[in-house]
């Protein structure tokens, strides 16, 4: 698995310090998570790697002395990685968390292997208190295409059908006005917003789900 590929994690002292294992970790993320021209470094995979680890970081951790006030969740690449970190969010009990579904790059390709779409329906989506898909992401995530508004809220409200507390279905992939569509599970509404004329896009989906954890937080 993919935690099974990691160095283990070792510690220094009573404090909190980690040597420089934490780069070979981070060195070994990157190489399983690499896809396309784009490298993704998946925290998950030191979170992980800590709540394994017999590190001081990795014992407060695991005592629940130490809890995250809101998480976010991005590219989870494989079903292994999927299934690992929802195992960890439900054995500890973190929330809010935000679940960003990194599956379909710009080009269009798909970043994840089918079963691990198929874990973040199964394992993510219903521990989510909001899902940020854009529009191919949506596709992916209701196995049909979406495009009218009318399909966005359709598409809403399956997804919160699927488990999650509330979804944000993003509309700024769309030629005209950028059209976000919430819903809850009982409220629908539509965020409006002009389309910004840049080639600065990388990296927005990831800033939006971050300040809405922060936001959470």
């Amino acid at each position: 698995s993919a935690l099974e590929a990691l160095p283990r994690v070792t510690g220094t002292g009573g404090d909190v310090h980690l040597s420089n294992d934490l780069g070979r970790i981070l060195n070994v993320a990157d190489k399983l998570a690499q896809k396309g021209g784009d490298t993704y470094i998946s925290s998950e995979l030191v979170l992980l790697a800590l709540l394994e680890s017999k590190t001081p970081a990795g014992q407060l951790l695991q005592s629940s002395r130490v809890t995250p006030a809101a998480l976010k969740t991005g590219m989870l690449a494989d079903v292994t990685l999927a299934r690992l970190v929802g195992k960890a969010i439900r054995q500890y009990g973190w929330s809010p968390l935000v679940v960003d579904p990194v599956m379909v790059a710009t080009s269009g390709d798909r970043l994840l292997q089918r079963e691990a779409e198929e874990s973040m329906r199964r394992a993510m989506l219903p521990l989510a208190t909001v899902v940020t898909p854009n529009l191919a992401e949506t596709e992916v995530l209701v196995g049909r295409k979406v495009a009218s508004l009318d399909e966005m809220r359709a598409a809403a409200e399956e997804i919160v059908a699927g488990g999650a507390r509330a979804v944000v279905v993003k509309g700024g992939h769309a030629i005209t006005k950028a059209t976000d569509v919430f819903y809850d599970g009982s409220r629908m509404e539509l965020l409006q917003s002009e389309v910004v004329a840049t080639s600065n896009t990388h990296g927005t989906g990831c800033t939006f789900a971050a300040a809405i954890c922060a936001y959470l937080a």
